[in-house]
């Protein structure tokens, strides 16, 4: 490396000159001669940064390079910002500000934001770090597609749209209360993602690989959509009222609503190992599965259920348990996998088992509600309250014979033996019996 060639000392090992010939182009080169990278400049813009070829340099050396580029007031391509690791701050005047890795891991992004001055933020880092959005920041756009970030973490009343899609970095992301705004998740390699309570927005995930936990707080409101991704769990609080779309995910545990949920929920050929509907659950349920071996096969309904739940179009529901007070309707016209139906007492809504595969039903005494089983040829075993206060729709058999068991009669309509699992609850929280597990 000739010294009087140099431009710029980056170092006692590296420096800048300019490429003879070539108007525009520069060479970053080590001190024994060998070429590390070129830069372009047309004007005062730096279009490109390349390393020669493929080598790899330090990152310092190229900090260095992006904090030189800085000071001296050029612009940067969006190509050769990402390169160099340097992070863009544009304001709603237009203006843009760049930063260094170095910068940005030394001051923290927050040190940077402006609330009633940035419109977008774009993160190009070499250097990995947790980054924090400040709180109050509004009617933002955070572009973290490139971020070399493992943590995210959202403050409170946050309004704002984040693009984390195709990040492979990033494992973590928390979201303070009040948050308003939308996250995008595609193709990322999030493993936790923590919503804290009162927030509204619209969550995006599909095409994840990795086992994604989901913990959403009290009073969501807004949109989730999941799509051909793999989940731990999905967990949502009390008081939520979102629209809520899952499709061709598996859950290696559980789906769970919290109480006072008025959610409008569509599963289509999900994999959980139970869906959960907390107490007062007043929105609708609809399940689809295309085939019998990709769906949820226990659903568990808490106490005073009063909305909606179609799983006509369910190739995998086999056991229903509701809890006491109920009133909603349940439909099941057609179902061919259902089969175990465990009420709770005073039920007093709707339960259409028309040309399903039902097997065995029990209601608590008293029942005041509807059952259909018109057409469902296979019951073998029934449990009603002894005190008729219930309506039952359809042909049944006449049964083989009938026990009294307290305030309630078992009929006995097939001569077909039933695994004991049969007559046990399995719900989670002991929605009718003690809390006891059945692996099926």
């Amino acid at each position: 490396m000739s010294e009087d060639k140099i431009i710029y000392k980056i170092d006692w090992h590296y420096g800048i000159e300019k490429m003879s010939g070539k108007e525009g182009t520069y060479i970053i080169r080590k001190r024994n001669g060998l070429i590390a990278a070129f830069i372009e400049k047309q004007g005062d813009n730096i279009t490109n940064f390349t390393p020669h070829q493929n080598r790899r340099l330090p990152k310092r050396i190229i900090n260095k390079v992006a904090e030189h580029i800085i000071k001296q007031k050029y612009t940067l391509s969006k190509d050769s910002a990402r390169a160099l690791g340097v992070s863009l701050i544009k304001s709603e005047r237009g203006d843009i500000q760049y930063i260094s890795s170095s910068e940005l891991k030394r001051r923290g992004l927050e040190f940077f934001q402006k609330p009633e001055e940035i419109e977008q933020i774009t993160i190009y880092n070499l250097y990995k770090q947790d980054i924090k959005i400040a709180a109050d920041s509004h009617n933002k756009f955070y572009d973290l597609q490139q971020a070399n970030i493992k943590k995210l973490r959202i403050g409170e009343d946050v309004q704002a749209e984040i693009d984390l899609r195709d990040n492979g970095l990033i494992e973590e992301v928390v979201i303070e209360e009040n948050f308003n705004g939308k996250l995008y998740l595609a193709q990322s390699n999030i493993r936790k993602l923590e919503i804290k309570d009162n927030c509204h927005g619209e969550i995006n995930y599909t095409t994840g690989t990795n086992r994604l936990k989901i913990d959403i707080g009290n009073s969501f409101g807004g949109h989730i959509f999941l799509k051909s991704a793999y989940f731990e769990y999905l967990r949502i609080g009390d008081g939520c009222s979102a629209d809520i779309k899952i499709e061709l995910c598996i859950f290696y545990k559980e789906i769970r609503l919290g109480k006072e949920n008025t959610s409008e929920i569509v599963c289509s050929s999900v994999y959980a190992k139970y869906f959960e509907l907390g107490d007062y659950f007043s929105g609708h349920l609809k399940g689809l599965s295309q085939s019998s071996k990709q769906g949820v096969r226990e659903l568990y309904v808490g106490h005073h259920f009063s909305g909606y739940i179609d799983l006509s179009g369910s190739n995998t529901i086999e056991r229903i348990e509701l809890g006491a007070q109920g009133d909603g309707k349940i439909d099941l016209i057609g179902c061919k996998s259902i089969r175990i139906i465990r009420i709770d007492s005073e039920f007093s809504g709707e339960l259409n088992l028309m040309e399903s595969d039902i097997v065995y039903i029990r209601a608590e005494a008293p029942c005041f509600g509807d059952i259909d089983v018109t057409d469902a040829t296979k019951i073998t075993r029934v449990i009603l309250p002894e005190k008729r206060e219930y309506k039952i729709k359809g042909a049944v058999k006449k049964p083989i014979k009938a026990e009294k068991k307290g305030k309630l009669v078992e009929y006995y309509i097939r001569r077909i033996r039933l695994p004991n699992g049969y007559f046990i609850s399995t719900a989670p929280r002991g929605i009718i019996t003690k809390i006891k597990r059945w692996i099926f």
